[in-house]
């Protein structure tokens, strides 16, 4: 009997035990358990995009200068970089992979795509792919020097502004903001006196585009810019038009922009690869702009089409009131002229002579 109530008394303690104790896998854990944990990273404040197109070869001075000069600024923990190629297929992706093996602290992301081409919605695909709150957009032909890159990024943030613009054509109040005394090394100096032509009628064309904002735009054909998550939203409610290669134009009018920010930047030269200014793309620029000044001034489209009616209806009028009094005089002039007395003139005659 006490035997029984030993066995018993052991089989309740050992039950008891087992009871308690921990779950086998919590006490220990295997190592699938512990590979498939989450890596926590700081959260994602700025992200920044770039669109490219055959441009491997820039790809890794590209990375290595953007990561050097957000360390420099201790952004590298806060900000990702997108990258959005359209199929290039000239060792852009190898160029990304191998950045990413020999510097994994500086998030980089290569979106492929297989299906659309476009440099604005390469854009566009970026931003929403984007999960910062202040969004960057430059080129990677190193024309938009990555050392720029933190102090956009930082005017966007710091400043109560939803747009960000690099500009190569700085106001003297934005100059003396980031204590610049001379501009004139802003502009490339290679470029001939045809494509500042260009330039200048291009920004010129688009100047009244901005005129809502508190203060003129210097440089509306600048594709180093940058604008905030709330702005972008707003643009994208409006509907967003990815024709052309202006998209920052495109943003700008579509979301509103109040109040903007500018930061002088010195605008690079091209060392490798090829420009991709061409005619079509400027008459792109143009139907562009149509489309804007459509949006942006509805009625004065429709004034112009008045004032225009008017004007053909006019100079119809005014066309047809000088023919009648130039076939007038012509008729007086025939009257006070001496008819032929040689012969009898017919009534028909007459009539025709006066015609």
């Amino acid at each position: 009997m006490r035997g029984w109530l030993v066995g018993s008394g052991l089989s309740f303690f050992v039950v008891a035990l087992l009871c308690l104790a921990p779950p086998l896998d919590s006490a220990f854990p295997s190592n699938r358990s512990r590979s498939s944990d989450p890596v926590k990273h700081p959260e994602v404040l700025y992200s920044i995009t770039v669109p490219t197109y055959r441009e491997a070869e820039n790809i890794p001075a590209l990375l290595d200068r953007l990561a050097s000069a957000l360390d420099a600024n201790r952004m590298l923990n806060t900000t990702e970089l997108v990258i959005v190629d359209d199929s290039s297929n000239d060792g852009t992706v190898e160029a990304v992979e191998e950045f990413n093996k020999q510097s994994p602290a500086f998030r980089v992301r290569l979106v492929v795509r297989d299906n659309e081409r476009g440099l604005s919605s390469a854009v566009i695909r970026g931003f929403k792919e984007s999960k910062g709150q202040y969004l960057l957009c430059m080129d990677a032909d190193l024309q938009h020097p990555p050392e720029s890159a933190p102090i956009l990024l930082q005017a966007l943030h710091k400043r109560d502004c939803g747009f960000v613009v690099g500009t190569r054509y700085p106001s003297q109040q934005t100059l003396k903001e980031y204590g610049i005394e001379d501009d004139t090394s802003l502009i490339d100096s290679s470029w001939g006196r045809i494509r500042r032509i260009i330039s200048w009628g291009a920004r010129t064309l688009a100047h009244p585009l901005y005129l809502s904002s508190s203060r003129s735009v210097t440089d509306p054909m600048s594709g180093f810019f940058g604008i905030t998550k709330d702005s972008f939203a707003k643009a994208e409610a409006q509907g967003i038009s990815l024709i052309g290669f202006k998209i920052s134009l495109e943003l700008f009018v579509k979301s509103a922009i109040e109040n903007h920010c500018e930061v002088p930047f010195q605008f690079g030269v091209r060392t490798i690869g090829e420009s991709k200014l061409s005619s079509k793309v400027m008459s792109h620029y143009l139907y562009h702009l149509y489309l804007l000044y459509s949006f942006r001034f509805p009625y004065v489209w429709l004034v112009m089409l008045q004032t225009t009616v008017s004007c053909t209806i006019g100079c119809y009028v005014i066309t047809k009131f000088i023919k009648f009094r130039y076939r007038c005089s012509v008729q007086s002039q025939k009257r006070n002229t001496l008819i032929p007395t040689a012969g009898m003139v017919t009534r028909n005659q007459y009539r025709s002579f006066l015609r």
